[in-house]
């Protein structure tokens, strides 16, 4: 056994450090008509835009020489324009232009292939005159840090001061307005370090998403128990979020004939805030958990589209899609490329109904067999029965994801070891005990792996 230096990825990698400022912060005022101006920009701009594209005369691109003194001498021309200074009002440009310019990719891909989309791509809208806000981008060279001294970020002529954790160089600063606050990001580029990887020992992990659990991590490396990460805390706080949202709803349509309040705004952003941290401290200790297990490869089930058309009854709907398992594949990508953890998407068709025990065919979404036929089924809320026994049901699909994406993975065979999965509850968060409920009606739940030689 012996390790070698692994390079993947890119040299390079951008990383965002945030701060949140409240409607109680004393940067509140400034941050707000900061984004209301460039609003008022974004809108003056757009509408010479969408007015050139309608009237056939195409998209007026920002950043040409002849065509960019054209708009630029146009938007001079407005009140709106002289409330920023210059390069600002010229950043607020160029993220307009390339709105537009995600707009005519959409169309192309699209035309190309229509699955990804629900419909035709839209233009680009206004936002509210008196009530939206649209983003400030600070360039680096109108952002002072005075890293050697305190590390404070200073935008330029501002009375803004930020604190920033970091002595990396910055490449911009941006204000970004968020639900009842605004976000300052510090955008940086950290170098890509170099991290010792195990490359003889294949060693590959898969996880498959879910409500109650929020991630089964399974792997091929022999002697592994099945994790569990709860995935409770979070379906809690959606629970109660609806329910009080729901209610304030109700009030305020009868009493003020109103469908948003400020007391609904800061319930969302104090759910989504929480939502966030829990995520970021379970996608934190999976990485954690593999990292000392020496996993290279981890593969993650995800279907395109699978909460747009999802049928599984009201409730379970409403859980399952105010589950953000996209942000938390996110969270996993960038922290596993960290760390030198390579990370693979898989669509993950049929491996719920698939039995791992057999080694059952897993057929790709679309092109199942009608001869077709899995040796086992669900028979109780997270229970899975084969013809060699009994499996946690988020473990069997964890399995054959990593099965799906790589067939050789289990090449050696695969020998059952009854035990039951090992339940891991995110720290800070309220303990339950570590172990499966199911389990504890069922002895014989989950499988070990050990590889026969």
């Amino acid at each position: 056994m012996y390790s070698v230096w692994v390079d993947i990825f890119n040299t390079t990698m951008q990383l965002v450090e945030k701060h949140v400022i409240n409607k109680s912060h004393k940067y509140w005022l400034e941050c707000d008509q900061l984004c209301l101006d460039s609003n008022k920009i974004r809108n003056q701009g757009l509408y010479i835009q969408r007015q050139s594209w309608f009237y056939g005369h195409g998209v007026i691109k920002f950043g040409k020489t002849e065509l960019h003194k054209n708009i630029d001498a146009l938007m001079k021309q407005t009140a709106c324009y002289h409330n920023l200074p210059a390069f600002l009002a010229q950043q607020v440009m160029k993220s307009v232009n390339e709105e537009w310019t995600s707009f005519f990719n959409a169309i192309k891909q699209w035309k190309l292939d229509k699955s990804g989309f629900s419909g035709r791509p839209k233009p680009p809208k206004y936002k509210p005159r008196n009530t939206g806000r649209y983003k400030v981008t600070y360039p680096q060279t109108r952002a002072y840090k005075k890293a050697k001294i305190n590390g404070i970020i200073h935008p330029y002529k501002t009375d803004i001061r930020i604190q920033s954790k970091h002595s990396h160089d910055y490449d911009c600063v941006r204000i970004i307005p968020a639900t009842g606050c605004y976000v300052i990001e510090v955008v940086y580029t950290v170098k890509q370090e170099k991290y010792a990887v195990n490359t003889d020992n294949n060693y590959i992990a898969a996880i498959d998403l879910g409500i109650n659990n929020l991630a089964a991590v399974t792997t091929n490396k022999p002697g592994f128990q099945p994790i569990l990460i709860n995935g409770r805390p979070i379906k809690s706080i959606n629970n109660r979020y609806n329910k009080f949202i729901s209610k304030l709803r109700s009030i305020n349509k009868k009493l003020h004939g109103l469908h948003w309040s400020n007391r609904m705004e800061l319930m969302t952003r104090r759910r989504n805030h929480q939502i966030d941290s829990y995520l970021h401290r379970a996608s934190r200790l999976l990485i954690k958990i593999l990292t000392c297990q020496g996993i290279n490869t981890l593969v993650i089930g995800l279907n395109p589209d699978w909460k747009r058309n999802c049928n599984m009854g009201k409730r379970t709907n409403q859980k399952f899609v105010s589950l953000p398992h996209k942000k938390f594949v996110d969270m996993l990508t960038y922290k596993g490329l960290l760390v030198g953890i390579k990370v693979c998407i898989r669509e993950e068709s049929y491996t719920s109904k698939s039995s791992f025990l057999e080694l059952d065919d897993i057929p790709e979404l679309g092109n199942k067999p009608r001869s077709w036929k899995p040796n086992g089924t669900r028979i109780k809320r997270g229970l899975y029965r084969s013809k060699s026994g009994l499996i946690n049901a988020d473990v069997n699909a964890s399995y054959n994801i990593l099965r799906k994406e790589f067939p050789d993975a289990f090449s050696q065979g695969i020998k059952g070891c009854v035990v039951q999965p090992r339940s891991v509850n995110v720290p800070g968060y309220k303990h339950k005990p570590s172990y499966c409920r199911i389990a504890c009606k069922f002895p014989r739940l989950c499988v070990i792996l050990t590889q026969t030689k």
